[in-house]
C-alpha cells in the first residue's frame, strides 16, 4: 500500500494542484491523532476536553491548543514533510508523529 494510500484510510483527502501534491486532513481527525478526546454541542462549541495524558483541560486551555475549522494540516508529497497553522505547534507535532508510524 502506497503512502498516498496509508494517509487517506487515516483520514486524510489528497489534493493536487499545478506543481502542488498534498494530502489534508480535518480538524477533528487532526485532534484525533494528536491524542485529544473533544466532544462538541450541536452549534460547535466545546463541550469537554481531554488531553493526550488523559487529563481534562479546561475550555480556555482546550481551544489555545485544538485545531479547529479554520485550521490547516497537511502531508506535503513532494518534499515529504508534514505542515499547519492555525494550531499549536504540539498539535501539529504529535498528529505528524502519529502520521508517521501508521505510514512507516
Amino acid at each position: 500500500m502506497s503512502k498516498i494510500e496509508k494517509l487517506t484510510q487515516a483520514g486524510g483527502k489528497e489534493w493536487i494542484s499545478g506543481a502542488m501534491h498534498r494530502v489534508y486532513f480535518d480538524y477533528d481527525v487532526v485532534n484525533k491523532l494528536a491524542g485529544y478526546k473533544v466532544a462538541y454541542k450541536s452549534n460547535g462549541s466545546l463541550i469537554f476536553c481531554y488531553g493526550p495524558d488523559g487529563a481534562a483541560m479546561s475550555k480556555s486551555a482546550a481551544y489555545r491548543v485544538l485545531a479547529d475549522e479554520t485550521s490547516k494540516f497537511y502531508y506535503d508529497v513532494t518534499t515529504g514533510q508534514f505542515g499547519g497553522r492555525g494550531m499549536h505547534e504540539s498539535t501539529i507535532n504529535a498528529a505528524a508523529a502519529a502520521l508517521a508510524e501508521i505510514v512507516a
